[in-house]
């Protein structure tokens, strides 16, 4: 049974039901099944009389039927959501496409600005440089945003974007030969590369591809890189495989047709191999490329169509505080907090958690009791709580948050009047 026929069974299935409904009773017990998780290989075993499923040492996985069932190795770092070092592009970066529009009237929430180019999901800077995420659009004059404030005047639509002279990319990636290659996060899970010199510009994962830990997991096996690429160049972009001697392998390029084309390449790494790094590699001076379901997997075969998104724990390459919080002092308050905005799209949509630490002091010297308190965002149910100041004492502490349709609640019970200073400092993110 084809790997990407099993996933799409596997959707719909229980793995036991799966099994029941595919074997169709040809292996006897005692037979192994190999499939591929998070951590490599898994080893089961078929009990015949029940068609179950048990799990086998994985040192057994060299004798076992080949059913594959494919699992993104880039752990979340494929959705490109987390962007910490990135700055904000708009109108004035011709390569953005943006054109600024004039907002003439905020009540509350909605926003009144004649023919403006907004789509629900995508962010906003006003003319005082806040940031905003449009929730709703009402029509073409009318929209909604997740917080009150916004100015009105001169705005425009802002993607994340990495434009200097560094090897800054989204988290987990580096740019090579970075004076000349440009990148820019259009939505989760897709970045458009704009190089402006010939030959060998390229952005790759991961930054510590060095690594042992990194390495080891890949020696003498074969993988599958692959993602979807938009280009009207032909000749020009291409996924490549790189190790410590430069480029092990790579796909053919994109035949410039402008369409989204599937592209992947297998490669066995060396043994002895001390670096690995998969990434992308341009060829000529000019032409954008868009990318877009990138996905890394054992294997010598992905297809198109048989994307998985990957997930994981993604730890941020730079660390800031949230906007809402920042430099303000507060009294007793009761706040949604929306990361997308108050990280000024450094953390994107579709994050399901993150971790951070917070930083809370209440100025009032008496005894009286100040905390915090985490609330789930649709029920207020708490969910996490930090540790009281009392006596104006400073107190930090690590706090997970599940977030719900990338918001919270951020409820502060302070002691008095503007006597409560908090600081919420991401340092890792859930995809």
């Amino acid at each position: 049974m084809a790997g990407n026929v099993f996933q799409r069974v596997f959707k719909l299935l229980n793995l036991t039901d799966l099994f029941r409904k595919s074997t169709r009773g040809r292996l006897p017990e005692g037979s192994l099944l190999r499939i591929d998780d998070h951590e490599g290989n898994q080893i089961v075993a078929v009990k015949e009389s029940t068609r179950e499923l048990y799990y086998r040492d994985k040192l057994l996985r060299e004798q076992v039927a080949d059913w594959r069932f494919p699992v993104n190795l880039f752990r979340g770092y494929d959705r490109f959501i987390v962007n910490s070092r990135a700055t904000l592009a708009d109108s004035t970066d011709p390569n953005t496409g943006f054109s600024s529009f004039t907002i003439s009237s905020v009540v509350d929430t909605t926003v009144t600005a004649t023919n403006h180019p907004m789509q629900a999901g995508h962010l906003l800077k006003d003319s005082a440089g806040n940031v905003f995420v449009v929730v709703n659009v009402t029509d073409a004059n009318t929209f909604e945003v997740d917080r009150t404030g916004c100015a009105t005047g001169t705005a425009s639509e802002v993607i994340p974007a990495y434009v200097g002279a560094n090897n800054y990319a989204p988290d987990g990636w580096e740019k090579y030969m970075s004076s000349y290659l440009k990148l820019y996060v259009l939505e989760s899970g897709k970045v458009k590369a704009v190089p402006d010199v010939t030959g060998g510009l390229q952005w790759r994962f991961p930054s510590w591809g060095d690594e042992e830990w990194w390495v080891d997991q890949f020696r003498g096996r074969t993988v599958t890189v692959g993602a979807k690429l938009t280009s009207n160049v032909s000749n020009h972009a291409c996924i490549a495989v790189w190790t410590e001697e430069g480029i092990l392998a790579q796909s053919p390029y994109h035949s410039g047709s402008g369409n989204a084309e599937w592209l992947e390449v297998t490669v066995t790494i060396p043994l002895n191999a001390t670096m690995v790094k998969f990434g992308f590699f341009y060829n000529r001076a000019s032409g954008d490329v868009k990318h877009e379901e990138v996905m890394l997997t054992y294997g010598s075969y992905i297809g198109e169509g048989n994307y998985v998104p990957g997930h994981g724990l993604i730890f941020l390459r730079n660390i800031f505080s949230l906007d809402s919080l920042a430099g303000q002092s507060f009294s007793d308050t009761y706040r949604s907090l929306n990361v997308v905005s108050d990280s000024q799209g450094k953390i994107g949509s579709g994050t399901k958690a993150i971790k951070a630490v917070c930083f809370f002091q209440d100025s009032d010297a008496s005894n009286t009791y100040a905390d915090i308190s985490i609330k789930d965002y649709t029920s207020t149910a708490v969910i996490g709580r930090l540790v009281p100041s009392i006596n104006n004492r400073k107190y930090a502490q690590q706090l997970e948050i599940i977030l719900m349709d990338n918001k919270f609640i951020f409820d502060i019970n302070a002691s008095g009047v503007s006597t409560a200073v908090c600081y919420l400092q991401p340092y890792a993110v859930e995809v």
